[in-house]
């Protein structure tokens, strides 16, 4: 039987070898969406800095006892009765409890 440990890493190879990073980069050169590497360099990142992020995300997450979402930059990690995923979010909305 696999550990959890183990059970997470197999998830977070598997989610960063078929998110579709191309697609993301795309909508955020069109969106001209920058996220601030220092003080004076914003600029849209690459493909390899977004693999980089979401492997980060992932794996502070499945790290986590307490979390079960990581978010910076669009990209947001998710962790549900011990499953993983990433999403990248351009635009969201809940209606929170009094809303009619």
């Amino acid at each position: 039987m696999k550990s959890n440990q183990e059970n997470y890493n197999e998830q977070i190879t598997n989610i960063i070898a078929n998110f579709d990073w191309g697609k993301v980069r795309k909508t955020m050169v069109h969106l001209n969406c920058k996220w601030a590497y220092t003080v004076s360099e914003d600029r849209i990142p690459t493909i390899g800095d977004l693999v980089l992020q979401g492997t980060r995300l992932l794996t502070d997450l499945a790290n986590s006892k307490e979390s079960n979402l990581i978010a910076t930059g669009g990209l947001e990690a998710r962790k549900s009765n011990d499953t993983l995923s990433l999403s990248f979010v351009v635009t969201d909305w809940e209606a929170t409890n009094g809303c009619n």
